[in-house]
């Protein structure tokens, strides 16, 4: 049960058929239009499950594992500097600070992508992440974008996440020395490309992370009933697509129950 309609009429006055249909038409419109209500509120708590669950698996893989090797190495660093190699213990420590390193960046880049959301639109996020990825991994990016690029809000939310997943893939895994990030929209769909010049890869065979990387911008493509491709080869670079709808079903304008003149627009 999601509610109650209650009628009220006056004491003797009897329904006619025309009106008994209109207002099982009304109690039907509102309880479609409440049952939509409690749907949207059932997929926004499963979204916020499953990027728990994307948080957790990211945690695990990244920088779990990358705690561990740490403490192997830190091991391994004592041993060296008990035998008095102090070239051997320079090397290792070096080592350990390329991993840190690399462990700081990965942690700023789960937390841009807790924080970051495109409150002041799609154009303005992409730009600002953009800028500011480059800025900070001195990875140059070449920015093309359409003006009018107004996405239904979670679509808007996906496609930023999953440039950012591919941004942080370049940086990664690529040894790029460019990325070009081009988003054009259609009356209907945007589509947005993310191509650089590096190593590339066999994408029958992508490696630890990377595949992880992939798999999880292929499922946010298809979550908002998108597309997800990927071209690349050996010294080739890689080349993504991802062709997204504006909108979603969920945010057309919902049914409108008018009494006026007892119709149902």
């Amino acid at each position: 049960v999601f509610g109650a309609l209650t009628l009220i009429q006056k004491q003797g006055a009897e329904l006619s058929p025309e009106k008994t249909e209109f207002i099982s038409c009304l109690g039907n419109q509102l309880g479609v239009a409440v049952e939509n209500s409690h749907f949207q509120v059932e997929v926004e708590r499963l979204a916020i499950l499953e990027e728990r669950s994307r948080i957790a698996r990211e945690l695990h893989d990244s920088l779990a594992q990358t705690l561990g090797w740490l403490n192997l190495k830190m091991d391994m660093l004592m041993q060296t500097l008990d035998a008095g190699n102090l070239p051997e213990t320079r090397a290792e420590a070096y080592s350990v600070q390329q991993v840190v390193g690399q462990a700081c960046f990965e942690v700023r880049e789960s937390i841009d992508g807790l924080r970051k959301h495109p409150a002041n639109g799609f154009c303005n996020a992409v730009s600002a992440y953009t800028t500011e990825f480059s800025q900070r991994t001195g990875l140059p990016i070449q920015l093309q974008m359409d003006k009018d690029c107004h996405l239904a809000p979670l679509v808007e939310v996906e496609a930023l996440r999953i440039l950012q997943e591919a941004l942080t893939n370049v940086y990664k895994h690529a040894r790029a020395r460019l990325v070009h990030v081009t988003i054009a929209t259609k009356e209907d769909v945007v589509d947005m490309s993310i191509q650089d010049n590096g190593n590339g890869f066999n994408p029958t065979t992508p490696q630890g992370g990377l595949h992880y990387g992939l798999q999880i911008m292929r499922e946010r493509a298809e979550r908002v009933d998108g597309s997800f491709q990927l071209q690349s080869g050996s010294g080739l670079g890689t080349h993504i697509r991802v062709s997204l709808p504006r909108s979603l079903e969920s945010d057309t304008a919902p049914v409108l129950v008018s009494a006026r003149k007892g119709s149902i627009a």
